[in-house]
C-alpha cells in the first residue's frame, strides 16, 4: 500500500496508520518530491521539474 502525504506534510503523518496497516499489508510511505527527506530537483518558472512526479520515480514501477 502506498501512502502519500498532503502539502504540507511529510509521510511522518502516517507514523500511526502506517503500523496498523502492515500487519496485513506492504506499506511504503515516502515524500512527494521536494517535501520531507525527498530530493529537491531545480526550480523553473514554470515549475515543470515538480510535474513529473509519477513515470519518473522507482516507487511508481514497484510491483
Amino acid at each position: 500500500m502506498l501512502l502519500l502525504h498532503g502539502i504540507p506534510e511529510t509521510h511522518l503523518m502516517w507514523h500511526r496508520v502506517a503500523p496498523e496497516l502492515a500487519r496485513e499489508y506492504t506499506v511504503i510511505a515516502t515524500d512527494l518530491r521536494g517535501f520531507g527527506d525527498s530530493g529537491k530537483p531545480a526550480s523553473a518558472p514554470d515549475h515543470s521539474p515538480y510535474s513529473t512526479v509519477c513515470g519518473k520515480s522507482p516507487v511508481t514501477r514497484w510491483k
